[in-house]
């Protein structure tokens, strides 16, 4: 398994994508509002990833500076960046109906 060599989980202490994908299903729920079960389908998602974002919190807060330090894989930190360089806004922009949204 390859380590990155500059970067390490503590400069990642949250997932980037975490707030984004909360705001994407919050404003799915907002694009949908006509369809209220459309729209409820959403928000729960959007409640759920508050929760998993509180887990990965708890679960952070749980590590010692050693575990934190320790070097993330090359692919988890290409994944990791590429999260962090999507726009909500442009991935709704993107959704045109239900199709599009799923």
């Amino acid at each position: 398994m390859q380590h990155g060599n500059n970067h390490s989980t503590s400069q990642h202490r949250s997932d980037p994508g975490r707030k984004g994908r909360r705001g994407f299903y919050l404003g799915l729920a907002f694009k949908f509002r006509a369809e209220p079960e459309v729209a409820a389908f959403w928000q729960q998602f959007a409640t759920e990833e508050a929760k998993h974002a509180e887990w990965l919190k708890d679960m952070i807060g749980h590590l010692d500076k050693q575990e934190l330090e320790k070097p993330v894989n090359t692919q988890t930190e290409q994944m990791i960046y590429k999260i962090g360089l999507l726009s909500v806004e442009k991935l709704l922009a993107s959704v045109h109906d239900l199709e599009d949204a799923f």
